[in-house]
């Protein structure tokens, strides 16, 4: 079988059949990024790990949750792989992660194995970090789940007030471009619109921006439809020459 890299943390679109396999079959352990289980539990102890688990990746960017798996390593390799028969897993996990302060955001895909088993995967995403379960905030080290320090939870505090301050002004700027376009199209004056801008606060709230289904397209269409529209501008103002430049509805900012 090719290697398949497992040093850094895959997309969800990643997890194959044939990447799950690798992961087994070269006895890969937990780790910082990704978690066995054997099934969605039903008792309490199982439960509250499946949460712990989830709180831990949540508040340390984010991990996997591959449920079908067992976390045996004595075992031989195809006799781990068990898959899962719950029906409407992903609604079942949603119930079970109502514990955790505030709600864990996630995403999920099914995998099958070409003997048949059905292996899901779950993306846990940290974009509304800090998270925390009975009172107790999580984080991921290396293969364990461990209560995080005060120091960690207050850097974390302060991270996410920074995402949320920089929501807003992305908010502002849009509006401003908005507003800019309106103004352009009363007949007033013409002005280009810093993209750069636009680009560096979405870089910087990607991840949160990703928790609204169709939120990230609509920002790319819209970035790219001022950057068109900066484009005509620009036409316009060295075409024809002497003439655009003394247009008084054009304004570069």
């Amino acid at each position: 079988m090719t290697d398949l890299p497992v040093q850094t943390p895959p997309r969800l679109v990643d997890w194959n059949s044939a990447f799950v396999l690798h992961l087994v079959e070269t006895r890969a352990s937990e780790n910082a990024w990704f978690d066995w289980k054997e099934s969605l539990p039903s008792d309490d102890a199982g439960r509250d790990n499946v949460r712990k688990v989830a709180c831990a990746f949540a508040n340390s960017g984010g991990g996997f949750l591959v449920f079908g798996v067992k976390n045996q390593m004595n075992l031989p390799p195809r006799e781990r792989v068990v898959g899962i028969t719950t029906v409407d897993p992903a609604n079942q996990l949603t119930q079970l992660l109502k514990a955790v302060d505030p709600r864990v955001p996630f995403l999920d895909k099914a995998v099958t194995l070409p003997a048949g088993q059905l292996v899901w995967v779950v993306q846990v995403g940290g974009e509304l970090a800090p998270h925390c379960h009975k009172g107790i905030f999580f984080r991921r080290y290396v293969e364990q789940s461990m209560p995080m320090t005060t120091a960690d939870v207050r850097l974390l505090l302060i991270n996410q007030e920074e995402r949320v301050a920089k929501l807003r002004l992305l908010v502002l700027e849009l509006q401003f471009a908005e507003d800019a376009a309106d103004h352009a199209a009363g007949g007033g004056t013409l002005r280009k619109i810093n993209t750069d801008v636009l680009a560096r606060l979405a870089a910087d709230v990607w991840p949160q921006l990703q928790s609204t289904a169709g939120l990230p397209q609509r920002l790319i269409e819209a970035r790219t439809w001022c950057e068109n529209l900066n484009f005509e501008l620009d036409c316009f103002i060295a075409h024809p020459k002497g003439q655009a430049s003394k247009n008084p509805r054009i304004q570069s900012m």
